[in-house]
């Protein structure tokens, strides 16, 4: 990380240029994009085993599946949600989210900030170990014009998750489907149990009562 502040000739005198609250800003949205991260994919993982287990109950409900048979289909159904898990979880949130990479995603939403934020910090790093090659007063100045160009810019929307919303809509709504079915068709709850017992489905009968003499 860069250090908090530099010191060098500005202006004719020295001048203090403190980075502290650029790296936190960066630190704060480095925070807010994996909780969005993880927020979007436990959305999707709802949605997934939500509709694996209606899928599951309604393959079962139309050919009464054996217990070995009820087996593989679960097996390929965890194959499924592994997948999701991978794809909607561990990708987004293993990306790598350094100060570099954050600045690059904010300039590239801001164009306006020209190059100035990721050369502040590039800069900030590199001044301790190259003092015979920049000028401190060089180094001071394009800090000073990064934390100043930085102050109106809202960091929180740099990175846009169009999709977030909708998932959790998907996520509200299919949850609410799956609670009304179990709570109001016992059949689905039969269903249910047989995904981890042998509970037989029950049984329809027509019964032909003879009128009394």
């Amino acid at each position: 990380t860069s250090p908090p502040s530099i010191l060098g000739d500005h202006g004719g005198g020295l001048k203090m240029v403190d980075l502290s609250a650029l790296e936190a800003r960066l630190a704060a949205l480095r925070r807010g994009l994996r909780l969005r991260f993880l927020w979007g994919g436990l959305a999707r993982l709802a949605v997934a085993l939500a509709l694996t287990v209606a899928a599951l109950v309604g393959l079962d409900w139309l050919i009464h599946a054996e217990r070995p048979v009820r087996a593989i289909f679960a097996a390929v159904a965890a194959g499924g949600v592994a997948m999701v898990v991978r794809r909607a979880l561990w990708k987004p949130l293993s990306l790598p989210m350094g100060d570099d990479d954050l600045a690059l995603a904010v300039e590239a939403r801001f164009p306006q900030l020209g190059d100035r934020l990721i050369s502040a910090l590039q800069l900030a790093r590199s001044a301790p170990r190259t003092r015979a090659f920049n000028s401190p007063a060089l180094v001071a100045r394009a800090l000073d014009e990064a934390v100043t160009a930085c102050a109106a810019i809202p960091f929180a929307q740099a990175v846009r998750l169009p999709a977030q919303a909708r998932w959790t809509g998907l996520a509200l709504g299919s949850g609410a489907l799956f609670a009304a079915l179990a709570w109001g068709s016992s059949g689905f709850r039969v269903g249910l149990a047989r995904l981890v017992t042998d509970r037989p489905w029950p049984s329809v009968y027509a019964l032909d009562v003879p009128a009394p003499p």
